[in-house]
């Protein structure tokens, strides 16, 4: 039998992997060192320290303020700017001063708030059109705007209602909202709605528009107010128009309820908190 000669080519994906394996022969060393594998250097500043020996250490809570912050957002596509470095320290000072000193002293002691308080507080130099603080699972706090903050001196209403609003959040999830809370204005919640939701809010029982989002916001919306702003809670209980559309006595039921709700799973003295909100507020 005749025998047929064939020319043999190899198929070219084995060319191309000989030529490879080939190339990664090569004993070149490359000396790029790797971010976070030893060639990233970081050297503690003097915020770092204030912030190590004034937040970290008496409150194990970590402040995130450098130039990685998207990294750490709820959102990643949302572009976040890093607060100015000198803004940083008397920001901080006044979120002690009206938040962690105040359950402090409410509390007897920095336990409380070194069992409760979020691990992390992600500090934005950007302000966001959407909020002005997010909680995130009672684990981290985000606080935006940061580089509009201008004077320790000033009283800022905005940040304090912001952060007892966030904080408010962590303390529903560890006590538990009581379902009699829900009960109340349960009819008129509007979910994302709330913004073009008809009827006036503090007629329907809402402390705020925003309250009308949901439970957890309602109750959020009504401790911050009550503690932050006690005077305006009042003038809404004490509008006749309220009064006569049945909405101050909803105010005052969800009131009862959040005062009890402090006392007996929190141990702490509601009104007493409010007080020494008051003071460090002047």
């Amino acid at each position: 039998m005749k025998k047929k000669l064939v020319n043999y080519f190899p198929p070219l994906s084995i060319i191309l992997f000989a030529l490879l394996f080939s190339s990664c022969k090569r004993e070149d060393t490359i000396n790029i060192p790797l971010i976070d594998l030893g060639g990233d250097t970081w050297v503690q500043s003097a915020t770092d320290k204030w912030l190590y020996d004034s937040v970290l250490v008496p409150y194990n809570i970590e402040v995130i303020y450098k130039s990685n912050i998207s990294q750490n957002s709820a959102d990643p596509n949302l572009l976040l700017a890093p607060p100015a470095d000198s803004l940083v320290i008397p920001y901080m000072k006044v979120l002690k001063k009206i938040w962690l000193t105040v359950y402090d002293q409410a509390s007897g002691s920095k336990l409380f708030m070194q069992r409760n308080a979020p691990k992390n507080i992600l500090l934005v130099g950007s302000s966001d059109p959407n909020a002005a603080g997010v909680a995130e699972g009672g684990a981290k706090i985000s606080l935006f705007g940061v580089n509009n903050f201008r004077s320790a001196a000033a009283v800022d209403l905005g940040l304090a209602h912001t952060v007892h609003h966030e904080f408010a959040h962590q303390l529903a999830a560890l006590a538990g909202i009581p379902t009699a809370y829900a009960l109340i204005t349960r009819a008129d919640y509007a979910g994302a709605g709330w913004r073009v939701a008809t009827g006036d809010p503090n007629h329907l029982g809402f402390i705020s528009a925003y309250a009308r989002k949901d439970v957890g916001e309602d109750f959020a919306e009504m401790v911050s107010t009550m503690l932050v702003n006690p005077g305006f809670y009042a003038s809404v209980l004490a509008n006749p128009d309220v009064v006569r559309s049945g909405g101050a006595g909803k105010l005052k039921q969800k009131e009862q309820i959040i005062t009890e709700l402090f006392s007996d799973k929190l141990r702490i003295d509601f009104y007493q908190l409010q007080s020494t909100l008051q003071q460090s507020l002047k």
